[in-house]
């Protein structure tokens, strides 16, 4: 019968490993190097300790992995290559950062720079479309420009496309059919979340979609890694996917 539960947390140096005996009260802790390249090596390796220390894998009922590797991505740049589609005439909204300035410390720092792009201006592309600020439909989207446009970042090698429309968050139709257009033309790439993001201001929509986009080729494959090490271990394994905010990840 199994009745160990154990929680691993896959970070840049180490990866830790933690297992609770919920019949007597045991715990073991393990702590094995990281492996970056394929960070499920490592798990595999606190497992194979775990087995090593007398804890089979068929007494391990429970198993959940938490990781740093989006953060380190990020803090890195080393996520995805993303492009951005934005409503036409507003295609600097990014790059402008909400016209952020120095301060403190930075106001006399001659090599101050402002914190670099996740999209360059040559990812960028404009979606022709318009709602006005009550969500009303002002320019219907331009569906074969859209795709047109897709095709061109889709040349440039992007690995995701995040897509931030004006007025989307009182509504999102046009988000909804841009992403719809998005998986049609480039299927393999990860476009806008399924729920779009209900934030006013444009710059921090615009983060906050790229953050995710950015990731999510990452996490796609730590999340693919982390299912192929779980299938070696355990039979018909039931996985759930959760957010940082514990919702759980469509």
């Amino acid at each position: 019968m199994a009745f160990w539960m154990v929680g691993v947390d896959t970070g840049g140096t180490f990866t830790d490993l933690i297992a609770f005996n919920n019949e007597s009260g045991e715990i073991q802790l393990i702590k094995v190097p990281s492996t970056p390249p394929d960070p499920s090596r490592a798990v595999l390796a606190g497992i194979a300790e775990l087995v090593a220390r007398g804890i089979p894998a068929s007494d391990i009922g429970f198993f959940a992995h938490g990781t740093t590797v989006g953060t380190n991505a990020v803090l890195e740049l080393e996520g995805a290559r993303t492009g951005l589609i934005i409503t036409e005439g507003f295609r600097a909204t990014y790059e402008a950062q909400g016209w952020i300035q120095p301060s403190g410390s930075d106001l006399i720092d001659p090599a101050y720079q402002k914190p670099p792009l996740l999209v360059p201006q040559y990812l960028t592309e404009e979606a022709i479309e318009r709602l006005d600020y009550l969500g009303r439909e002002v320019t219907a989207l331009d569906e074969v420009a859209l795709r047109q446009s897709v095709r061109r970042l889709k040349a440039r090698g992007v690995e995701a496309i995040a897509v931030c429309l004006l007025f989307s968050y009182l509504n999102p139709a046009h988000e909804r059919r841009a992403g719809a257009i998005i998986l049609e033309e480039a299927k393999s790439l990860p476009a806008l979340p399924p729920r779009p993001l209900r934030i006013i201001h444009g710059d921090l929509k615009i983060s906050n979609i790229l953050f995710s986009d950015d990731l999510s080729e990452v996490e796609r494959r730590q999340l693919a890694d982390a299912l192929e090490t779980l299938g070696r271990l355990f039979t018909e394994p039931e996985a759930q996917a959760r957010a940082s905010s514990g919702r759980p990840k469509s």
